[in-house]
């Protein structure tokens, strides 16, 4: 299994781990990730993963993903099965998928 430069619980806005340090931005290396799933973004843009599923609060995946170069969508809540996963705003928090092209 792959590990990506992920937040511990998803609370970092930076794209850095403690752990693992600053996630290089694949698709311009001078720029940041932009966000809490910059790793998940990065992953994709250096082909890593095809694809990937992240959780999203407010755009924290949408801005990593333009800014690393791809695309994300996050369909309206209720439009799929979220069973197993743990929003920290119901209200807020839902599903996206990060990929390179739509």
């Amino acid at each position: 299994m792959l590990l990506f430069l992920l937040s511990r619980a998803g609370h970092n806005n930076g794209g850095s781990s403690v752990r693992f340090g600053v996630t290089i931005n694949p698709y311009s290396p001078a720029c940041g990730t932009g966000g809490t799933n910059g790793g998940a973004a990065a992953a994709v843009a250096a082909r890593i993963a095809l694809f990937a599923i992240c959780s999203d609060s407010d755009g924290s995946t949408l801005a990593p993903a333009a800014m690393c170069g791809g695309v994300a969508f996050r369909p309206s809540r209720g439009r799929y099965l979220a069973a197993g996963t743990i929003p920290r705003s119901v209200s807020l928090d839902g599903l996206a998928i990060v990929a390179r092209t739509a």
